[in-house]
């Protein structure tokens, strides 16, 4: 595995300020493979965690007809779980596929180190695995496209709040009655992925007007939204919450100004898994 190098996130911030201005996300797509090395593939215990909660829910609810949005560049996990029998619909807001990394996943899930894929109809024809982008979900409403799961792993904490309520809008609108939803989301400062120096919950210590000013950016987005919160905009979009977990549970920074409500122990948790029934 390639050693990820440490970045000040002052500095990390500043730069995807500058390339948010003129959306240069080729940029951060050249960064993050090859500087950062944020894209690189890790098949730690995370990533098999995340692929537990994914495969249980599938299997326990017998789905066939997957939609997941922000599936990233590799494409590890749906390859993985391919394995299951299910058809598997990726859409993305830019077409992010990396088929060096896509080739990596699949060799190593394959067991084949000859096994190439070229193409999103090998994807198709390989993995059932259908990879629309750029797409939105709303395009999917329209067309009357109907999926009886939809997935989602570490996407959630990159929207904002008023996007996640209409992407909520939409998947009642192509999801069927009893489907499935299995939602993993990353509550930590996503600077301190790349920073040492700061911890999981550093960005709770900034106001909603100073972070969005000074550090938020287009290309970088993090809504530091909590574990309650989520929960709230799922219920008030109409969806059961069948399980909700929150855990990576750190101690209470002594300076908070990103949450303008009353302080829940969740507050402080990075890591969130969902399982909601349409």
């Amino acid at each position: 595995m390639k050693k990820q190098i440490s970045i000040n996130w002052l500095l990390k911030a500043l730069i995807f300020k500058f390339l948010s201005a003129f959306n240069l996300i080729s940029v951060v797509n050249f960064l993050s493979k090859y500087v950062t090395k944020r894209s690189s593939l890790k098949f730690d215990a995370d990533f098999y965690e995340n692929l537990s909660f994914h495969n249980r829910n599938i299997s326990s609810s017998n789905s066939k007809n997957i939609i997941e949005i922000g599936a990233g560049k590799s494409f590890a996990q749906n390859i993985f779980l391919s394995s299951l029998k299910i058809h598997q619909t990726i859409i993305d807001r830019a077409n992010l596929g990396d088929f060096s990394l896509i080739n990596k996943a699949a060799k190593k899930f394959s067991g084949n180190e000859n096994f190439s894929i070229r193409s999103k109809e090998d994807l198709s024809k390989y993995f059932s695995i259908k990879y629309i982008a750029p797409c939105d979900l709303k395009d999917l409403a329209i067309n009357k496209n109907r999926f009886d799961c939809f997935i989602s792993t570490n996407t959630f904490e990159h929207i904002p709040i008023r996007q996640i309520e209409n992407i909520m809008i939409n998947l009642k609108e192509i999801l069927v009655t009893g489907s499935k939803l299995s939602i993993i989301i990353d509550y930590s400062d996503h600077y301190s992925h790349t920073d040492q120096n700061i911890n999981k919950l550093h960005f709770l210590k900034y106001s909603e007007k100073v972070y969005n000013r000074l550090f938020n950016s287009n290309l970088h987005y993090q809504n530091r939204l909590r574990h309650d919160d989520f929960e709230k905009i799922f219920i008030e979009n109409g969806f059961k919450i069948v399980h909700s977990q929150a855990t990576e549970c750190y101690e209470r920074p002594k300076k908070i100004k990103a949450i303008k409500r009353n302080l829940k122990k969740n507050d402080f948790c990075t890591k969130g898994f969902f399982l909601l029934e349409a």
